[in-house]
């Protein structure tokens, strides 16, 4: 039982100070259907009322059963009486392995939705962080990239938050199983071809096997990046300050 308390304060903390942080404001849920998903817009349905909740859901046409997975979602969100927007998109690549332009293409639906003042949360945890961090590594990403996904930026005209960042899948997956949740299943998430796959079934499982902590000192590295990021960026804003201002001062004396 106590296991059962920290997991769900670790799911429901993370979106209590999210909540904390944007009072007021409408918060958008990208809504795959998925158990990652499903748990982001149950947990949130228990903490806002449901008229500042808005599910957004994206068929990409890529499985044969996608457009049940639409039905699916449709159906969740009347049972929880939140409104649900659903578009289909077809990325100009038909290349059904480049990610990239599957994400570019959703991510633009996205930010023609949000209006000002507006919260966008997508369901990344701490397992999608590692996959993204060793990823960029094997891409010779710098520090910037190495930090992995960001917590929170902005986004559009709103903000775009990943408040499970700090929780593992399968807090998640746990958290599902104790509220009866029920939930779509991707059957590209098991295809090899796909570099995201490939490094979770054929890279990370074997690390966390070896060493169980790897997930969280990947993860705190990144953290220890993003922050090493930030610091050099307010270095460079004080010395381009210190160095514009003479400068400008001595050409206006000209």
């Amino acid at each position: 039982m106590a296991t059962t308390d920290r997991r769900q304060d670790s799911l429901e903390g993370a979106l209590g100070r999210l909540v904390q942080r944007h009072v007021g404001v409408r918060v958008l849920v990208a809504f795959s259907g998925g158990v990652d998903s499903t748990v982001l817009l149950h947990a949130l349905s228990q903490q806002l009322p449901p008229h500042r909740l808005l599910a957004l859901h994206v068929d990409h046409s890529i499985q044969a059963g996608s457009g049940g997975w639409a039905m699916h979602c449709v159906k969740v969100c009347n049972q929880w009486g939140i409104h649900i927007r659903k578009t289909v998109l077809t990325p100009a690549a038909r290349d059904h392995l480049d990610e990239a332009a599957y994400r570019n293409a959703r991510y633009a639906w996205f930010e023609s939705l949000i209006q000002p003042g507006d919260v966008l949360v997508t369901a990344h945890h701490r397992d999608d962080q590692v996959e993204t961090v060793l990823y960029r590594l094997l891409r010779g990403s710098g520090v910037h990239g190495l930090g992995g996904i960001q917590p929170e930026r902005p986004f559009g005209s709103g903000v775009l938050a990943r408040p499970f960042l700090g929780c593992s899948r399968s807090d998640i997956t746990a958290y599902a199983a104790e509220q009866g949740l029920s939930w779509v299943t991707d059957p590209s998430n098991e295809d090899r071809r796909y570099d995201r796959n490939f490094l979770r079934h054929e890279i990370i499982r074997p690390l966390a096997a070896r060493w169980p902590a790897s997930g969280r000192n990947i993860d705190r590295a990144a953290r220890h990046l993003r922050h090493a990021h930030a610091l050099l960026e307010e270095i460079a804003r004080q010395d381009y300050d210190e160095l514009w201002e003479p400068a400008a001062n001595c050409c206006l004396g000209h």
